[in-house]
């Protein structure tokens, strides 16, 4: 898929990707500190959706910008940001900004932490993780999340996915109440989000590593199930996941 098909279909997902997007935040988040505790200066969020992890990061950063290709998520960002806080955090760190992962429109150094979860996939390694390294400042750390797959053909059957979401559907109510699991694997087994999913292209975990260890000279990877973290620190003369 193209980027404008990518971001036409998150436009159209909108509320029900919100709703999913903002139950499962307090997870990434709390993966995200597990492997960089902070606190953190300027943080550059890549494809930050409507926004509900990037008002958690808000309470480590001085500083949280949140990009994506999606108009419609980012405008569900930015009318969450401008009526709601979280304790004494108002959210006037946290800004949004519609923009090309690959062209990023930031100074060389400019942040300090660079994070993405869940949507490496969509995006171009050979254009888009030379941008991390250029963005960072010496000593910062690139943190980047995506899922994996074990079998490419499986990923693109419609039946597989719908099997999947059930499979999801008791941890979703455990941790959720049955309500919002319901809502969660509707969409999740919905037209829209199957034709979506069914197109991507997700990597095994040897093709994760690989295309990591392609791009940098060292490379640490974390596993979650089906996700994989590659963790990046930048050095005086490049930038090296370690």
């Amino acid at each position: 898929m193209t980027t404008t098909q990518v971001s036409g279909q998150f436009d159209a997902f909108g509320e029900a990707y919100q709703h999913w997007e903002r139950l499962r935040s307090p997870i990434v988040y709390r993966r995200l500190v597990a492997l960089a505790p902070g606190p953190w200066g300027r943080v550059l969020y890549v494809g930050c959706g409507a926004g509900s992890v990037a008002f958690l990061l808000a309470e480590r950063a001085s500083d949280v910008i949140g990009v994506d290709l999606s108009p419609g998520l980012l405008s569900l960002a930015e009318d969450r940001r401008r009526r709601e806080c979280v304790g004494n955090v108002t959210f006037e760190n946290v800004a949004f900004a519609n923009a090309d992962a690959a062209s990023l429109p930031f100074r060389a150094g400019a942040f300090d932490l660079i994070f993405s979860y869940g949507v490496f996939h969509h995006l171009d390694a050979d254009r888009v993780l030379p941008q991390v390294g250029r963005l960072l400042v010496v000593g910062g750390r690139g943190i980047v999340f995506d899922y994996v797959t074990s079998d490419p053909r499986l990923n693109a059957s419609p039946l597989w996915q719908i099997i999947q979401a059930f499979k999801s559907a008791p941890g979703y109510w455990r941790r959720y109440g049955w309500r919002a699991a319901w809502r969660i694997v509707a969409f999740r087994v919905s037209g829209r989000w199957l034709r979506h999913v069914c197109q991507d292209h997700f990597l095994t975990a040897e093709q994760f590593r690989e295309t990591f260890r392609t791009h940098f000279h060292r490379c640490h990877f974390e596993r979650y199930g089906g996700l994989m973290a590659a963790v990046g620190e930048r050095l005086a003369d490049k930038a090296v996941l370690a």
